[in-house]
């Protein structure tokens, strides 16, 4: 777990700010309390100072992992955000569901499919007669880890609705690998144009409709596809994977099976 100073700065500094702040009063108190009580003062002054220093630790140990989860989530360094995060648990932070699916996001992008789900699930909350409410990027996410865990049932039923603009391209694509395990390659191919048409670079999407399109034997749908997709301010990195997939298209070659795991974004 790599520590940084950054992420505790702030919250050592509002620690300080409230230990200032507990020695005035216990101060106050002392010499309110030394007239009348001279002997119970000092007891008085030094138990202050005592909950004084001991009450903030616990704050600022979650405030401290949660930084530094962050700053670990914003260099992409899912394992350390993932263990900040459960620290942060650990110590009794809030549930606050932008949290959880932070911790949730570094879960599921270190493929721990289980432990992200339970996270996912522990934000869903009752609404009565039986139902229960759920942000709509979590049934997403839900529907993700399932389907990567081979609950190809559940992550269907989690997938197939239309709650979440923001991920609406990945949904369909994981619901055309889902379609073609189950045979309908029809369907399959639909649901990888339809990926494409809502993120026209993700490669993942272009590479299972041009393999299905030549194994198939519609070359020209292949065709179709990477002259269509992704567009021309893709990264350079996709463009080589296109030109991969175009050489590949050329040669008659059919492509094998991938199953990409995908990077969420939280």
């Amino acid at each position: 777990m790599t520590l940084s100073p950054t992420p505790f700065v702030v919250p050592l500094v509002i620690v300080l700010l409230l230990y200032s702040a507990v020695l005035l009063t216990s101060r106050f108190l002392h010499d309110l309390a030394v007239p009348r009580f001279p002997r119970a003062a000092g007891a008085l002054f030094w138990g202050l100072i005592a909950v004084g220093l001991i009450a903030p630790i616990p704050h600022l140990l979650r405030s401290m992992a949660e930084r530094a989860a962050f700053r670990a989530a914003t260099l992409r360094d899912w394992n350390a955000a993932a263990r900040w995060f459960a620290l942060r648990h650990r110590l009794g932070g809030s549930h606050a569901a932008s949290l959880e699916l932070r911790w949730a996001n570094a879960l599921m992008n270190t493929r721990r499919w289980a432990e992200a789900e339970s996270v996912l699930v522990a934000t869903v909350s009752p609404a009565g007669r039986g139902r229960v409410r759920a942000a709509p990027r979590v049934v997403t996410w839900l529907g993700i880890c399932r389907y990567y865990e081979g609950r190809h049932e559940a992550a269907a039923r989690a997938l197939e609705p239309e709650p979440d603009p923001a991920d609406a391209g990945l949904r369909a694509y994981l619901l055309g690998r889902l379609a073609e395990q189950a045979g309908n390659v029809d369907s399959a191919a639909l649901l990888y144009e339809k990926a494409l048409t809502l993120s026209p670079d993700f490669f993942p999407a272009l590479y299972q409709a041009v393999r299905l399109g030549i194994a198939r034997g519609r070359p020209g749908e292949a065709r179709r596809m990477i002259r269509t997709f992704p567009s021309a301010r893709s990264p350079q990195g996709v463009r080589a994977q296109v030109e991969a997939l175009d050489q590949a298209l050329a040669a008659g070659r059919l492509l094998p099976v991938v199953e990409f795991v995908v990077e969420t974004q939280g």
